[in-house]
């Protein structure tokens, strides 16, 4: 009967270790939101869509990327890549043979909701080497989604803030440097059920919010 009940206590603590490592105050680097979807009535809600909005402060009317490389070689091929924080690759922007003189600057948009809000890199590969490296951020898309029990993790790749990134309007346009402000807006929408949220997350800390749709 001991041993029975020795299994018994061992299945519950398991599970409720499960159960709590989502809310369990785990030390990070960086930043991270765990977060929670209910209805109205507090059931969990899954496959709810994540959209992640970034706030920003200007520092800088000069652009911080400033790097240029000039091709004298067109011979060698050129490449440039989009990678992601965690330096995996994204997609090709570029293959071929440069023009002579300077490399153009090249643009991760029009993308719709493909890839994740976060930061990323353009990398210009000319022959054998890296000649250039462009820190770039991407904002208001998709980033997660909630699972079964209503349950969604913005890593730190997804909140990059503290860092500074050139800004460029929908004509390409230098608009400034600018720095991602603690105060993140997350927009959740499940069909016809939505709703938006400001969230202030702190550095090596989870910030853990439960959310309420209708």
């Amino acid at each position: 009967m001991r041993i029975v009940w020795l299994g018994i206590l061992c299945v519950v603590l398991l599970s409720c270790r499960e159960y709590h490592s989502f809310n369990a105050p785990v030390p990070i680097l960086g930043y991270q939101i765990n977060g929670k979807v209910t209805s109205t009535n507090g059931v969990a809600l899954d496959n709810v869509s994540v959209k992640v909005f970034y706030t920003y402060v200007r520092t800088s009317t000069f652009p911080v990327d400033t790097a240029n490389y000039y091709v004298t070689d067109t011979t060698k091929r050129l490449q440039i890549n989009v990678y992601d924080a965690k330096e995996r690759f994204v997609r090709t922007l570029f293959s071929g043979f440069p023009s002579s003189g300077p490399l153009p600057r090249y643009f991760f948009d029009a993308i719709g909701d493909t890839f994740p809000s976060g930061k990323y890199f353009i990398k210009y590969l000319y022959d054998t080497s890296f000649v250039r490296t462009i820190p770039v951020l991407i904002d208001g898309k998709i980033t997660a989604t909630s699972n079964y029990k209503g349950e969604f993790i913005l890593e730190h790749e997804s909140l990059p803030v503290g860092e500074q990134f050139d800004i460029f309007d929908n004509s390409r346009r230098y608009e400034g440097t600018f720095r991602v402000k603690e105060n993140v807006e997350l927009f959740l929408q499940k069909g016809t059920k939505q709703g938006s949220y400001s969230i202030v997350v702190q550095k090596d800390f989870i910030t853990k919010r439960t959310f309420t749709i209708e």
